[in-house]
């Protein structure tokens, strides 16, 4: 890190500087006078922020005439010069300390900015993932053993004692939808709500019949034996139609892209799949077609499906997760 006493005595040095000398822009000129010396002690420094700025920013034509131009970077805080050339060497040097205290600063601060605590097959704990990524924001992931819970979980959500947990400046936020429409709301590059309200309660409507409606149901199908199995089979498909009308017509449940809605959703994508296989037959078929497409367009999104868990992995756990629920006779 800079020398951050050094830099405010350049501070002061630059206070005391004429407005008018930060103003207009200098160029060396042809001269007979011999150069002033130049400390020793700043030499080597200055000639390295030189070579560093100029390789970045193109230099400025001396025969220019309009004022000092600056470029402005949103994730900073203070105005970049263009060029060394603007300005004298002193108030340079002093901007480019200034400049790279404040970059290092902030670096800092957003590797611990986001936290998120999860499992690695966790459906909730993957809607974050999924969200964070398609806003490109970074974040330390956490995850959690469920058989035993951290003194962290519990400390972050003592009520439900369960993942998925949004750690933000230190303040945690909870359950999957909400963390989802947080971010949302705090990070609005790619927005994953639309801005109407009407279409903002549908997404937020089909997110919840996801996970009171459809999510229970095929669980039962996955617990159940007998007369039971059978009618969890019949209310999944017909949870399974109510959701296939309501992509007439779209690629996506938001419509062209992708929105709450489809994450909540997400899961049809990978793990019944993994179901299918587990309890020996189809549940998305022909019946299905919209679905089916709608998993297709879902699966081919980079942010998507690069972030799976392995399903050679899902495979092994609910295989024994289902040998639990249908000990062998």
């Amino acid at each position: 890190m800079l020398d951050l006493e050094r830099i405010v005595e350049n501070v002061e040095l630059l206070n005391q500087v004429e407005p008018n000398e930060l103003n207009e822009p200098k160029y060396d000129e042809p001269s007979t006078k011999s150069e002033p010396e130049t400390d020793s002690t700043n030499a080597t420094e200055q000639a390295e922020i030189e070579k560093d700025t100029n390789s970045l920013e193109p230099r400025v034509d001396p025969s220019a005439t309009e004022p000092l131009e600056t470029s402005f970077n949103p994730e900073l805080t203070i105005l970049m010069p263009v060029s060394s050339n603007t300005m004298k060497k002193p108030e340079f040097s002093i901007m480019m300390d200034m400049w790279k205290f404040i970059h290092k600063q902030q670096q800092v601060y957003c590797v611990k900015e986001v936290k998120l605590l999860k499992t690695w097959s966790s459906l909730f704990g993957l809607r974050p993932v999924w969200v964070l990524k398609l806003k490109c924001i970074e974040y330390e992931s956490i995850d959690e053993d469920l058989s035993s819970k951290s003194a962290l979980l519990l400390q972050l959500n003592p009520i439900y004692k369960k993942i998925p947990v949004l750690v933000h400046n230190g303040k945690p936020i909870s359950e999957s939808v909400v963390i989802l429409e947080y971010i949302n709301q705090t990070w609005t590059q790619n927005p994953i709500m639309p801005q109407h309200s009407l279409e903002k309660a549908r997404q937020q409507f089909w997110a919840k019949f996801n996970d009171e409606k459809l999510l229970p149901s095929i669980w039962s199908v996955f617990t159940k034996e007998g007369k039971e199995r059978e009618e969890a089979m019949e209310e999944l498909v017909e949870n399974l139609k109510l959701a296939e009308e309501e992509l007439q017509g779209k690629r996506f449940f938001r419509g062209d892209k992708i929105g709450v809605a489809d994450l909540a959703f997400g899961w049809l994508a990978n793990l019944m799949s993994v179901f299918e296989q587990v309890i020996g037959f189809k549940v998305i078929d022909g019946r299905f077609l919209l679905l089916s497409s709608w998993i297709q367009h879902f699966l081919e999104i980079p942010t998507i499906k690069d972030n799976w868990p392995s399903h050679h992995k899902l495979i092994l756990k609910y295989q024994a997760l289902y040998e639990n629920f249908h000990p062998l006779k």
